[in-house]
């Protein structure tokens, strides 16, 4: 059971690192007035991205 929980969000992480590369790039090459949209979602998914660590931590 444990190792189910800790393997689906080791993929979810990874799945948001993949997401958070993805809007990085488009994020140096959007004009400045998109960019705020973008560190907005890309703070959001950071955020997200910690959960999973969050449940390591608490099983170890």
């Amino acid at each position: 059971m444990l190792k189910i929980i800790l393997k689906n969000n080791f993929y979810f992480f990874l799945l948001n690192n993949i997401l958070l590369i993805i809007i990085s790039i488009f994020m140096i090459f959007r004009k400045k007035s998109i960019k705020k949209i973008f560190i907005i979602i890309y703070f959001l998914l950071f955020l997200i991205s910690l959960i999973p660590l969050l449940y390591v931590f608490y099983y170890f």
